[in-house]
């Protein structure tokens, strides 16, 4: 996913980016690096978010995803 989506979602829930550095357990300055495309994001936290935003259409994406990290790839 390119880095405004993430944004996007966050912004879709109502949420700041402090808000999803403490319910992620990261740093802000994270939050926006991931944001601003300054820092790539691991599946993990993709998964994350995606989980975060409760989408029904995610669903496919993150068991690809989790799949990737169980298979030892996690970018």
């Amino acid at each position: 996913m390119n880095t405004s989506m993430w944004s996007k979602l966050r912004k879709e829930k109502g949420v700041t980016q402090l808000e999803i550095a403490e319910e992620f357990g990261i740093r802000k300055s994270t939050v926006s690096m991931y944001e601003n495309g300054k820092r790539k994001m691991p599946y993990k936290m993709q998964i994350k978010y995606l989980k975060f935003r409760n989408n029904d259409k995610d669903k496919i994406l993150i068991e690809y995803m989790e799949g990737m990290i169980k298979n030892g790839i996690n970018r």
